[in-house]
């Protein structure tokens, strides 16, 4: 049997791990930016974020840093420091951003910043002191106010609105139009980012259908809705290594078409003849799309003629029985009715 030898660790060997020290100031905000390029491109790749452990509780923590940078043919850059921060306060923050809970953070900074040129150094002394709020579920400070114990410079900044967040979305779209009749169709336009390689709409209730040769799997889907309501739709795009939706809850808002909408519909494009004034031979035509009876009445109520016209058709009527005067036209569809004028000489 493998026997295991213990050990006691000694708390004063443990140290905090090299290589690593503080990033703050307009550092902060550099890395702000590659931290955001980063997490577009896991997102597009389908990596999970990992969540880092509280690893302790301390209110005080105090440390050291170090850092350099080179500039080729100017010289270099070193900074040194020590570094005290601790949680001197808690309550509420109010910033264009909105009103939340937070912790207020205070660090001391005690560093120089070196310039050298060539074998001179010129050291600049960088004390200041850093105040900090965050906010809970918030990645990125509510506000934070850095003085400068050098310059005696104060500088000033706050999350508002503007700001871009950490994440972002990916699945977009839009709709040519979010308040419809059920005779109206509506295209769903796909904006996603990057280059999605499966579409799946979701609209709900279901009381609608894909038109013109489209379906849930098209990029940019034309849906006709038929039945009054508010309607959800949800846009989920998958790409090579993970997917990302978008949900719009109640965004299309559905009404049956109004009677006096149909009338004015049929009577622009539904009936038309010619000559007018006519004689012996008047062309009748119909622009719907479905079948229509047309009856001519005389001044005195009476039909006098009556025919049926088809789709799209163009029928010339024979009209020399008719005496000369002033005649109306009915034309019946789709249970509304359309009447014009017609004279004959």
């Amino acid at each position: 049997m493998t026997k295991i030898k213990k050990t006691k660790a000694n708390l004063k060997d443990l140290a905090s791990p090299k290589g690593m020290r503080d990033i703050m100031n307009e550092e902060y905000y550099s890395f702000q930016g590659f931290f955001e390029k980063a997490q577009e491109v896991a997102v597009y790749y389908g990596f999970k974020p990992i969540e880092t452990p509280v690893l302790e509780y301390e209110k005080v923590f105090e440390g050291y840093y170090e850092g350099s940078a080179g500039f080729a043919g100017l010289g270099s850059l070193v900074q040194t420091g020590t570094r005290r921060t601790e949680v001197d306060g808690w309550g509420t923050i109010i910033t264009p951003y909105g009103t939340f809970e937070c912790l207020r953070v205070k660090s001391e900074v005690d560093g120089v910043d070196s310039i050298s040129l060539g074998a001179t150094g010129i050291p600049i002394p960088n004390s200041r002191t850093e105040y900090y709020w965050f906010g809970k579920n918030q990645d990125f400070p509510l506000m934070e106010v850095v003085l400068n114990n050098f310059t005696q410079q104060t500088t000033i900044r706050y999350k508002d609105r503007y700001r871009p967040e950490l994440y972002r979305n990916n699945a977009r779209f839009t709709a040519s139009r979010t308040k419809a009749t059920t005779k109206d169709t509506i295209t769903l336009t796909n904006q996603s980012l990057n280059s999605p390689t499966k579409y799946t709409w979701t609209i709900t209730p279901s009381t609608y259908r894909f038109v013109a040769g489209t379906t849930a799997n098209s990029a940019s889907p034309r849906v006709l809705f038929e039945a009054e309501g508010v309607y959800s739709v949800k846009l989920l795009v998958n790409y090579l290594g993970g997917s990302d939706d978008t949900l719009r809850s109640n965004y299309i808002s559905v009404t049956a078409p109004t009677t006096a909408l149909v009338e004015k519909a049929i009577e622009k494009e539904a009936l038309s003849f010619f000559p007018n004034p006519g004689k012996d031979l008047v062309n009748f035509s119909s622009g719907l799309n479905q079948a229509s009876q047309v009856r001519i009445y005389n001044l005195l109520g009476e039909e006098v003629i009556a025919f049926s016209l088809a789709p799209q058709q163009v029928l010339p009527m024979n009209t020399s029985t008719l005496k000369s005067g002033i005649y109306f036209v009915e034309l019946q569809a789709n249970g509304q009715k359309v009447t014009k004028k017609l004279r004959i000489d």
